[in-house]
């Protein structure tokens, strides 16, 4: 079932009293929405059974049984599952996919998994989520989770969807982000919003010159695009790619993949795989620091040249060292 019939269903309290299995699947996994979704629901008090949320990876598979599989003095749970694509591929993780997708114990159970993990055999009720969403479908979703004053706010975000969609993911952020906003901050809102959903992929590139630290193909790059954005873009682009890459390093320095992963969103994909090895964390520490200074001149109106400082100062090396700022 596509995502449209299934919310329509969902808002019914008489679909949660049934014990069912639900498989949603896309080609990436939603994760804002999904936890959003099961949040929403709750609160609307929807589900008729009690809501336990599992983290399956990392965790005996014998465990696993035994909570699906035993039902406590006749009491049914409704389990979310999260992304079990997210597990490493083993024999034992193939057949708990199986399990799962086929699965008809004394609970209800929902879980993701990515469409090309999908087994063959399947009793489970899959919701086709879909990856993109134009305008129209983003105003369904804040209806859905009860933002009726989308209507009235539409010139705050129709820029975003000119020509193209938002991702699922994407979209569920935008919802908060327009709850709170009010028309009368229209233009600072809005390049705010350009800042966070900007889909040229050419700011992809100019961020993987940067970490890479390719000076020369950076500035060239630089020099076509800088023009096309207002100051206060720069330093919100900025500053959220220096804050996610930060926290992908330290997560990859711990060994702790699935958070790295989760947090490079947004990030260039040669970040996560090995550019993160190649800046520091003092480094990026000390450039976010730099660009909340930059941001202040910004809103204070003196720039002085602090963007042409800030790119110096990092291809120079000078963030890397102790205390520079």
């Amino acid at each position: 079932m596509d995502l449209k019939t299934f919310l329509i269903m969902a808002k019914n309290n008489d679909f949660w009293q049934q014990r069912q299995t639900l498989c949603f699947t896309s080609s990436e996994y939603p994760a804002a929405f999904c936890t959003a979704f099961f949040n929403f629901i709750r609160k609307d008090k929807a589900l008729t059974n009690e809501f336990q949320r599992v983290d399956i990876v990392g965790r005996e598979k014998r465990e696993l049984y035994g909570l699906l599989g035993q039902a406590g003095f006749g009491s049914s749970l409704f389990f979310w599952l999260g992304n079990i694509s997210d597990e490493r591929e083993s024999k034992s993780a193939a057949v708990f996919k199986q399990y799962l997708c086929s699965y008809q114990g004394p609970h209800s159970a929902a879980f993701f998994i990515a469409t090309s993990d999908i087994p063959t055999q399947l009793q489970a009720t899959i919701i086709q989520l879909p990856t993109m969403l134009d305008m129209q479908e983003f105003i369904m979703l804040a209806h859905w989770f009860g933002n009726f004053d989308i209507n009235k706010k539409i010139p705050l975000f129709e820029s975003l969807f000119y020509n193209r969609k938002q991702s699922l993911q994407e979209c569920v952020l935008l919802m908060d982000y327009v709850a709170l906003a009010s028309l009368k901050y229209k233009n600072t809102f809005s390049a705010y919003l350009q800042a966070l959903y900007a889909p040229e992929k050419s700011l992809q590139q100019l961020a993987e010159c940067f970490f890479e630290k390719k000076e020369k193909d950076f500035f060239i790059l630089w020099g076509k695009i800088e023009q096309e954005y207002p100051p206060i873009f720069w330093v919100m682009f900025w500053t959220e790619q220096v804050w996610r890459a930060f926290h992908v390093s330290q997560f990859m320095n711990k060994k702790q993949f699935i958070l790295a992963k989760k947090m490079s969103f947004r990030l260039p994909y040669s970040f996560i795989s090995k550019g993160w090895q190649r800046v520091q964390m003092i480094e990026l520490l000390q450039c976010y620091e730099f660009l909340y200074q930059i941001d202040y001149a910004v809103k204070t109106g003196s720039t002085f040249c602090s963007q042409d400082l800030f790119f110096a100062h990092y291809f120079a090396g000078v963030f890397a060292k102790e205390s520079v700022i």
